[in-house]
């Protein structure tokens, strides 16, 4: 996976890049269909240059930013020869361009069409593209049409997630209002919460109390953790694993739990067959208590 960020540099010591779609060589490539057949002698070189988040402020610095070449031990002599001059143009490119429209840092904007690739205590109203990463306690109060949030670190937030949006890591106490239509989250660790995941959604993993109020259409958890809760599932919802006191208030249409820890409370199923393995106050070597509903 490319980080930010991320840029192509040709023979005539052109800068290329594919901000304004995502951090990937291979978009960059595929874009400006550029030819990538040959190791020795090659006509490109590949690029990250990665900021310090924790050091990333309104004002540019370039001693935060670290410089790296992919293959360096292949390095063309058109590359080598003018290293200095290439790196010049790149950080002039990511003080003029790159910072100005593609980071924000302490800012407050009412909305945003441009991709944001860092989103540093900073808040921005409607969403109308991607994030790759959420960092402190900054805030989209709504994302639309496919919208994707990569790293939600600390107590990032988002309000309402439309069109397929997804979010990949959620950090700290960082929270999403509403998922709608196939919304996904990857990970939620430490206090996230989702209230509603409409069509498809879904979670890959839920810890440190972390709560979904309902889930419709086909949603799924695949684990809770740690007093994790989930209010209502809806058509074919499935949880694979609840421990330390998670609850289902209710469950329809052939919804599925695999296994629970510590005390349950699955006050209502509906539908299908539904499994559940009672792991609850379990020793080493104790028999599975299954119940079949």
């Amino acid at each position: 996976m490319c980080n930010f960020y991320s840029c192509i540099v040709d023979r005539k010591l052109n800068i290329l890049d594919a901000i304004e779609l995502d951090d990937s060589h291979e978009t960059i490539i595929t874009n400006l269909k550029l030819k990538d057949n040959k190791l020795k002698d090659r006509d490109i070189v590949r690029l990250e240059i990665t900021p310090d988040i924790e050091k990333l402020t309104k004002k540019f610095d370039k001693k935060i930013w670290t410089y790296k070449v992919d293959e360096e031990k292949t390095l063309p002599d058109w590359y080598t020869k003018n290293e200095k001059k290439i790196q010049s143009k790149i950080f002039d490119r990511i003080h003029d361009v790159i910072c100005q429209k593609y980071i924000l840092v302490d800012k407050e904007i009412e909305n945003s069409t441009n991709r944001i690739s860092i989103c540093k205590n900073a808040t921005i109203g409607q969403l109308y593209h991607n994030i790759g990463i959420m960092w402190w306690s900054s805030q989209v109060k709504e994302m639309w049409e496919s919208s994707q949030v990569g790293i939600m670190r600390g107590s990032s937030q988002v309000g309402i997630m439309w069109g397929s949006s997804q979010v990949g890591i959620m950090w700290g106490s960082s929270q999403v209002g509403i998922m709608r239509e196939s919304s996904q989250v990857g990970i939620m660790r430490e206090f996230s919460q989702v209230k509603e995941m409409r069509g498809s959604s879904q979670v890959g993993i839920m810890r440190g109390s972390s709560q979904v109020k309902e889930m419709w259409e086909s949603s799924q958890v695949k684990e809770m953790w740690e007093s994790s809760q989930v209010k209502e599932m809806w058509e074919s919802s499935q949880v694979k694993e609840m421990w330390e006191s998670s609850q289902v208030k209710e469950m329809r249409g052939s919804s599925q739990v695999t296994t629970y820890n510590d005390p349950k409370n699955i006050k209502k199923q509906n539908g299908g067959n539904t499994v559940i393995i009672d792991r609850s106050g379990d020793k080493v070597g104790d028999k599975v208590k299954v119940k079949i509903g």
